[in-house]
């Protein structure tokens, strides 16, 4: 359920979108899951760079009503009662967000963007 929240999440990221928008793309995840409001009981990401967190994207916030631009690095970090998703992208100038913590000996799964899968064992 996470994962498919940060699909929505990663899809709605982009250039000329606001990261309010991007967020609103996760909360009707969430509320399509049967989870409406999940979103509220952690951070859910925000746009990256030297600091862990540039700012939260929280609806209301200044900040998140900033556009997204080609070449933002951002977090998304979904979570519903003990699962969690959460990859780092970076937005390239004409096609998806390219994930910066997939590695090349690693399964991943396709959407938006490709991103580091569940190893089963």
């Amino acid at each position: 359920m996470a994962c498919a929240v940060e699909a929505a999440l990663i899809g709605a990221t982009r250039p000329g979108r606001s990261w309010e928008e991007a967020l609103a793309a996760g909360q009707a995840a969430y509320r399509d899951a049967g989870f409406d409001g999940e979103w509220r009981e952690h951070v859910q990401g925000s746009p990256v760079g030297y600091l862990s967190r540039g700012f939260d994207v929280v609806p209301g916030r200044a900040d998140a009503a900033g556009l997204i631009t080609t070449g933002s690095a951002f977090a998304w970090n979904p979570t519903v009662r003990g699962a969690k998703s959460e990859d780092t992208f970076v937005l390239s100038g004409d096609g998806p967000a390219v994930a910066l913590t997939n590695a090349t000996d690693w399964p991943t799964v396709d959407g938006p963007a490709s991103r580091p899968a569940i190893l089963s064992t």
